[in-house]
This record gives structure tokens, sequence and C-alpha cells, in this order.
């Protein structure tokens, strides 16, 4: 590695004496470790000079030599390559990994030309950019989407919404959620029952509900004989999943019969309310969810509890365009959310390929 050890800070403070000093083009290691990193990773300081904790070991490039920037930020913080150069290179401490700066530096790995880091460097500054942008509009997106909801639904103490479809006036109704939605809890079959499982029946879990607006397969299926063997109940296609333990207020739409386990009051709507509107209503479900949770061993909202959450809702024909107002904003949010996870894998896939 093309390195020299680090410059420590002037300050006339003496704690700020132990802070090194980061230029363009240094590289500061980071000892903890995660699923992403196995033994710490290195961040290049492309943004100006400045300084960090002596918790951090920053190394610089040597002087006259040429490098790109834009291609060794990518290459020293890929975990692919530098896994095995840290893995040899540093050492377990108590809470992270210390890197052993003399080992390292006596690293090798392959390095192209200048003409051809810059290409590669300015290849990855791009498919960065890319999802840079797409991260920009995701968070718009869903700020203009937070936005909506409070305008088009009554806020506390208030009987009709700021912001209407045009055609549409007069109070919401006052209702509660067991009025307009049949309330499910779920079960979980004898789990040393092999004839209970591994069936074709979808059976959720908890964290298995995310930010997705309609629930993916689960990962573990019963049959219909474990179905009828425990209190978990078949949930029809276009019921919304709702989590009521563990993270309280998870919400999804299933697309094909399900069930799930104990730790969810899924909602079946009736003819009063649709559907996507009622998913809108996400959010306010949750916050009463939460605030009315309890419990010795856990927290969680029971279904009695949770069918009490007041709601305010108007005629159908209003909650349709509601409904499929936020179902499209969700679409959208969705369609941004995959761009950008393809173009993180893309990146990682070229990672992979283009070093060596």
């Amino acid at each position: 590695m093309r390195y020299a050890s680090r410059e420590s800070s002037n300050s006339t403070d003496d704690y700020m004496r132990t802070y090194n000093v980061m230029r363009v083009g240094d590289i500061a290691f980071e000892g903890h470790t995660s699923n992403e990193f196995a033994f710490g990773r290195f961040v290049e300081n492309d943004l100006g000079d400045g300084i960090v904790s002596h918790v951090f070991v920053v190394l610089r490039p040597l002087p006259g030599r040429r490098y790109d920037l834009a291609f060794w930020k990518e290459a020293i913080h890929d975990e692919f390559l530098m896994k095995r150069i840290l893995a040899r290179s540093t050492k377990r401490s108590t809470m992270m990994h210390e890197i052993v700066v003399s080992d390292f530096l006596k690293e090798v790995f392959a390095v192209p030309s200048l003409s051809e880091q810059q290409k590669i460097g300015r290849f990855f500054s791009t498919l960065d950019s890319l999802i840079a942008a797409a991260e920009r509009q995701e968070g718009l997106l869903k700020q203009k989407k937070q936005a909506y909801l409070q305008l088009m639904f009554p806020q506390e103490g208030e009987a009709q919404p700021r912001l209407r479809f045009s055609g549409f006036n007069g109070q919401w109704q006052q209702r509660q959620l067991g009025e307009v939605a049949e309330i499910v809890g779920g079960g979980t079959p004898d789990s040393s029952n092999a004839d209970y499982w591994d069936g074709d029946i979808d059976w959720y879990i908890p964290s298995e509900i995310g930010e997705s607006r309609i629930a993916q397969a689960s990962t573990r299926k019963i049959t219909r004989e474990g179905l009828n063997h425990s209190s978990a109940r078949l949930l029809p296609a276009g019921s919304i999943l709702f989590t009521s333990r563990a993270s309280i207020g998870l919400m999804a739409f299933i697309s094909h019969p399900s069930a799930t386990n104990q730790g969810f009051q899924s909602l079946i709507p009736n003819g009063e309310v649709d559907p996507d509107f009622l998913y809108a209503l996400g959010p306010r479900i949750s916050r009463y969810a939460k605030k009315h949770a309890a419990g010795s061993t856990f927290i969680e909202i029971s279904g009695s509890s949770l069918a009490k959450a007041p709601l305010r809702i108007p005629k159908l024909p209003e909650q349709r365009l509601i409904g499929q107002f936020f179902s499209t904003f969700d679409k959208i949010i969705s369609a941004v959310e995959q761009q950008i996870e393809s173009l993180q894998m893309a990146k990682a896939a070229y990672l992979q390929r283009m070093f060596v």
C-alpha cells in the first residue's frame, strides 16, 4: 500500500492534540465490525481538510505518487478486496478491530495505470451520483407523502381535512376501527409436529413486515392441518397485516390467503371502508396502538383495544379517491427504491469484477 502514517493536530488544547489531521486523499480506519465489514473499514476523505478523533487511524498517500482519488475511494472501501488484507493486518481488541499499521503497509495488491484508474474512478463516481440522485428523489417523495397525509386527513379535534378532491365537502364520520374492519389475531402450530409445517400456506412473523406495501412470501409455511390445529386463521387476499408486538404498527397487504403468528392483529376491511384508504390511515392507527399497548412480559396491543381506535372516515367515493392517490404514491416510491437497489447491486457486481 502506498501510504505513510498519520499527522497529529497542532492544537494548543491538550485533548485536541490527540486528534489526527485528515487531509484530502487521506484514509481513516474504523474498526467496528458489521455484516457488511468483517474486520472494520477504510474511508477516504474526498471532502476537505479537517481533524478526526484519535480512535481513527489515519494514513496518507506517499508524496510524489500519482493516483486517482475516485479510484482509491472505491478500492479501500471494497470489502471483497480489503477483507483478506484486513484479516492479515488487524487484531481483535475489546470493542473493535485494531489495525496493525506496520503489517498493513506491507500489504500489496494490483493497481492499474493512472489513466485506467481515472476511467474506473469516473465510472464509479457516475454510479454514485445516480444512486445519490435516486436517494434524494426517494426522500423528497416520502416528505411529500407525509405532507399530504397531514393535509388530506382531519387533524386531532377537526372533523374534515384541509385539502380535498373537488366535489366533496362536509364533515367526516367518527367511527372505531372495529366497526369498519374485522380484527383477527394469529397463532403458531406445534413446532414439534412435522405434519403442520412446510406446507403451501404463508405464515408470517412480525420481523418479515417492513416498509413494503405488499408482503412478500413468508420464510416458513404451514399446512392446512397445521392451520386447523392452531389459533391461526386463514386471512383472505386483500387483508392488511398489522403487527401488534415487537415493532408495533407495521402494515402490509397480502395478495393471497395467508396466516400469521400471534404477533399480529390483522385487519379485514368490510364494505364500509376502502382497503387502500384504511392502509393510508396506517400511521394514525399505529400511533394509537403504540399509545395503548400494554403487557408485563412484552408490550403489545390486543385486538379488543385496537378495535377502539378512533377514525374519521368520509363516504366511500371520497375514500376510494384518497386510497388510490396514496396507493399511486406508494408505487412511485417503491419504483424509486427498486431503482436504488438495482444500482447498488450493479455497483457491487462491478466492484468485484473491476478490482483484483
